[in-house]
């Protein structure tokens, strides 16, 4: 039926669509359709989200494994994108685990830690959940060179220079330190550059605007900082932030 509206010219119903109406069948046909032209990858990883929440994690997985057979060749940026955002929906999938290791190595061809990371994530293994490697993965990919991340005795740092086994961080209390890289990702954690501890750091100024001027906003942020425990906030979470600032720590709480 879908086929046949494809090919006389009609508008094609879209695959997520047909996904959420159960037309199982009909799905799997416009699925090859879709890998004829330009595949709507995006749309793909809708279906593949459907399909999962309905437990037909079976056809979810055929399907994603049908994409990468036939376009993983093509190497284009739009599938290496698919790859990374389904790696964070599948528990299980080695051709999905091994055409995603493909295309990091691709991606990161300089980067000395990569296969450090790769092993240590559980990527590298064919029994490990895939989804949750993925994010252990993801993590670890933040401490990259000029990444941010806090250590509670240095405070925040920013990466300078960082190797399989040695990282060179400058913090706010030790400038070029150098650390075994096993030790920094022992004792530290990232931070996402619009940090509140960064900003504390690089902008006190723009910090303490957003402390006086939208405490609403301060607030939000802060719950969303890791230096803790996130979603909670206890007058230790505020101390690495007001170390510059005109506030105490005791003063903010």
């Amino acid at each position: 039926q879908y086929i046949t509206i494809s090919q006389t010219g009609g508008r094609l119903p879209k695959i997520s669509d047909v996904a959420s109406a159960g037309e199982y069948d009909s799905l799997t046909d416009m699925w090859l359709v879709n890998l004829e032209a330009d595949p709507p990858y995006d749309e793909m990883i809708q279906v593949f989200s459907i399909l999962l929440n309905n437990e037909k994690e079976p056809l979810a997985t055929e399907l994603l494994e049908l994409t990468i057979t036939e376009k993983e060749a093509d190497g284009e940026e739009e599938f290496a994108t698919f790859l990374m955002t389904a790696a964070g929906l599948f528990n299980k999938s080695n051709i999905l685990r091994k055409a995603l290791i493909e295309t990091i190595r691709d991606n990161n061809l300089m980067f000395q830690p990569l296969e450090h990371f790769l092993k240590l994530s559980g990527l590298k293994n064919e029994k490990a959940n895939l989804k949750s490697s993925w994010q252990q993965f993801s993590s670890l990919m933040k401490y990259t060179k000029d990444g941010y991340i806090y250590h509670t005795t240095f405070g925040v740092g920013q990466i300078k220079r960082i190797s399989r086994t040695h990282a060179t961080i400058d913090f706010q209390k030790a400038q070029n330190h150098d650390m075994k890289l096993d030790v920094v990702l022992e004792t530290t954690i990232s931070l996402s550059p619009d940090s509140l501890a960064v900003l504390s750091w690089r902008d006190d100024g723009a910090f303490s605007r957003l402390f006086n001027e939208s405490p609403s906003v301060f607030l939000e942020r802060l719950f969303e900082e890791p230096l803790e425990n996130p979603g909670e906030v206890s007058i230790r979470d505020l101390r690495p932030l007001f170390i510059s600032s005109e506030f105490t720590d005791n003063e903010a709480w």
